[in-house]
Parts: structure tokens; C-alpha cells; sequence
């Protein structure tokens, strides 16, 4: 991009299908659809950034100020394709919930990420009728950065500070969600990742 700026870009667009399934080996093709490591899309970007600050001074401003660097990942991506389950020991065979009908969207809420209602337990003895993949989870969107200088103690040696910061705008990023029909916690949200951490490295 330019004498002190490298940027790489990247976006997939994909779709992870698959028929396997041990919940019905009679009929593999009644759970088939995206798989647990779907996730339709991802964006990622990556940047240096030289900081030109007295790019040519000498002495101590030389030794202080000039030659730092910055660097950041971007990623954005949508959520994980997540199946329902159940747990309803008197159910028997059903190992899925059945849909009732009802959308299956929900509030995006902690409390509830998709719509419960659209479930219902199947009758005893018998396969749940909803599909694999049809819940999606929370995407992710994360900013990591780093601000680093290398000095000089010898012709070959150098020390390398950086200031690292992870998730650096602390963006709250939900990972797990209950899909459990019977579990006290169906359709709750149940874990996030790491808020913003920051440290400091000398190598």
C-alpha cells in the first residue's frame, strides 16, 4: 500500500455439509445438513504499519522515537452452525427435539439466543425431526494489535520490545450456546471469550 504500509485482505465464502450422523443409521440422510465447523463467512485483515516519526534522526531521538511499528489482525466471521439435542431420558430413540413451527429466530440475547419455542419433545420412541446446522451461533469480531521497536546492543544482536493488546476495543464475543431441549439452560448462552488483554514482552 505503500513505502510504510503492508495490508493483506481475505474473505471466504463457504458451507460445510455432511450426512453423518450417529443418531439415525437407518436413514443417514434424515440429519444431513452443515456441519459443526460451518461457518458461512469470515473476513480477516492484517496491517504493519511503519510510523515514520524522525524516520532519519539520530541519537536519542533515534533510539526512542524512531522505527517503531504497528500491527493488527482483524477478524470478523459469522457464527458456528449448531444442532439441536435432547435430553429427555423417557424419549428413547429421539436424540433430536421436534419444530414446532414457530421461526426459529430468537432475541440474540445472553438469556436467549435463538427462539426455545420452536422445540418441543418429540413422542417417546421416536427421531426428533429437526435438522443438523440449524441454529447459529454468535460471530466473532476481534481486533488484535501490537506496537513494537527493535534496538540495537550490537551489530547482531537487537532486543525487541511490544506492547501487545488483545481484543484491544474489549468487543464482548459470545462462543457457547445451550441447545439442549430439557437442560435448564436451552437456549442460554453460556460462555464468551477473553476480554481485552494487554502485555508487555522483552525478547
Amino acid at each position: 500500500m505503500g513505502a510504510n504500509l503492508f495490508l493483506q485482505l481475505a474473505y471466504t465464502w463457504a458451507h460445510g455439509l455432511s450426512n453423518s450422523s450417529t443418531i439415525n443409521t437407518y436413514n443417514a440422510r434424515q440429519y444431513y445438513g452443515s456441519t459443526s465447523l460451518n461457518v458461512p463467512q469470515v473476513f480477516t485483515a492484517s496491517a504493519i504499519y511503519s510510523i515514520p516519526w524522525l524516520k532519519h534522526a539520530s541519537g536519542w531521538k533515534r533510539l526512542t522515537i524512531a522505527g517503531w511499528q504497528l500491527s493488527d489482525v482483524t477478524t470478523v466471521r459469522a457464527g458456528y452452525s449448531l444442532s439441536p439435542g435432547l435430553s429427555i431420558p423417557q424419549q428413547g430413540l429421539g436424540a433430536r427435539p421436534d419444530l414446532t413451527g414457530d421461526s426459529l429466530t430468537g432475541t440474540k440475547t445472553v438469556a436467549q439466543w435463538f427462539n426455545t419455542a420452536a422445540f418441543k419433545a418429540p413422542l417417546p420412541g421416536y427421531f426428533g425431526n429437526a435438522g443438523t446446522g440449524i441454529i447459529r451461533g454468535p460471530g466473532l469480531i476481534n481486533f488484535d494489535m501490537t506496537l513494537y521497536k527493535d534496538f540495537s546492543i550490537t551489530e547482531k544482536q537487537k532486543v525487541q520490545f511490544r506492547a501487545e493488546v488483545f481484543n484491544v476495543f474489549n468487543h464482548t464475543n459470545l462462543t457457547t450456546v445451550s441447545t439442549t431441549f430439557g437442560s435448564a439452560s436451552f437456549g442460554q448462552v453460556t460462555a464468551a471469550a477473553d476480554p481485552r488483554i494487554m502485555e508487555l514482552v522483552l525478547r
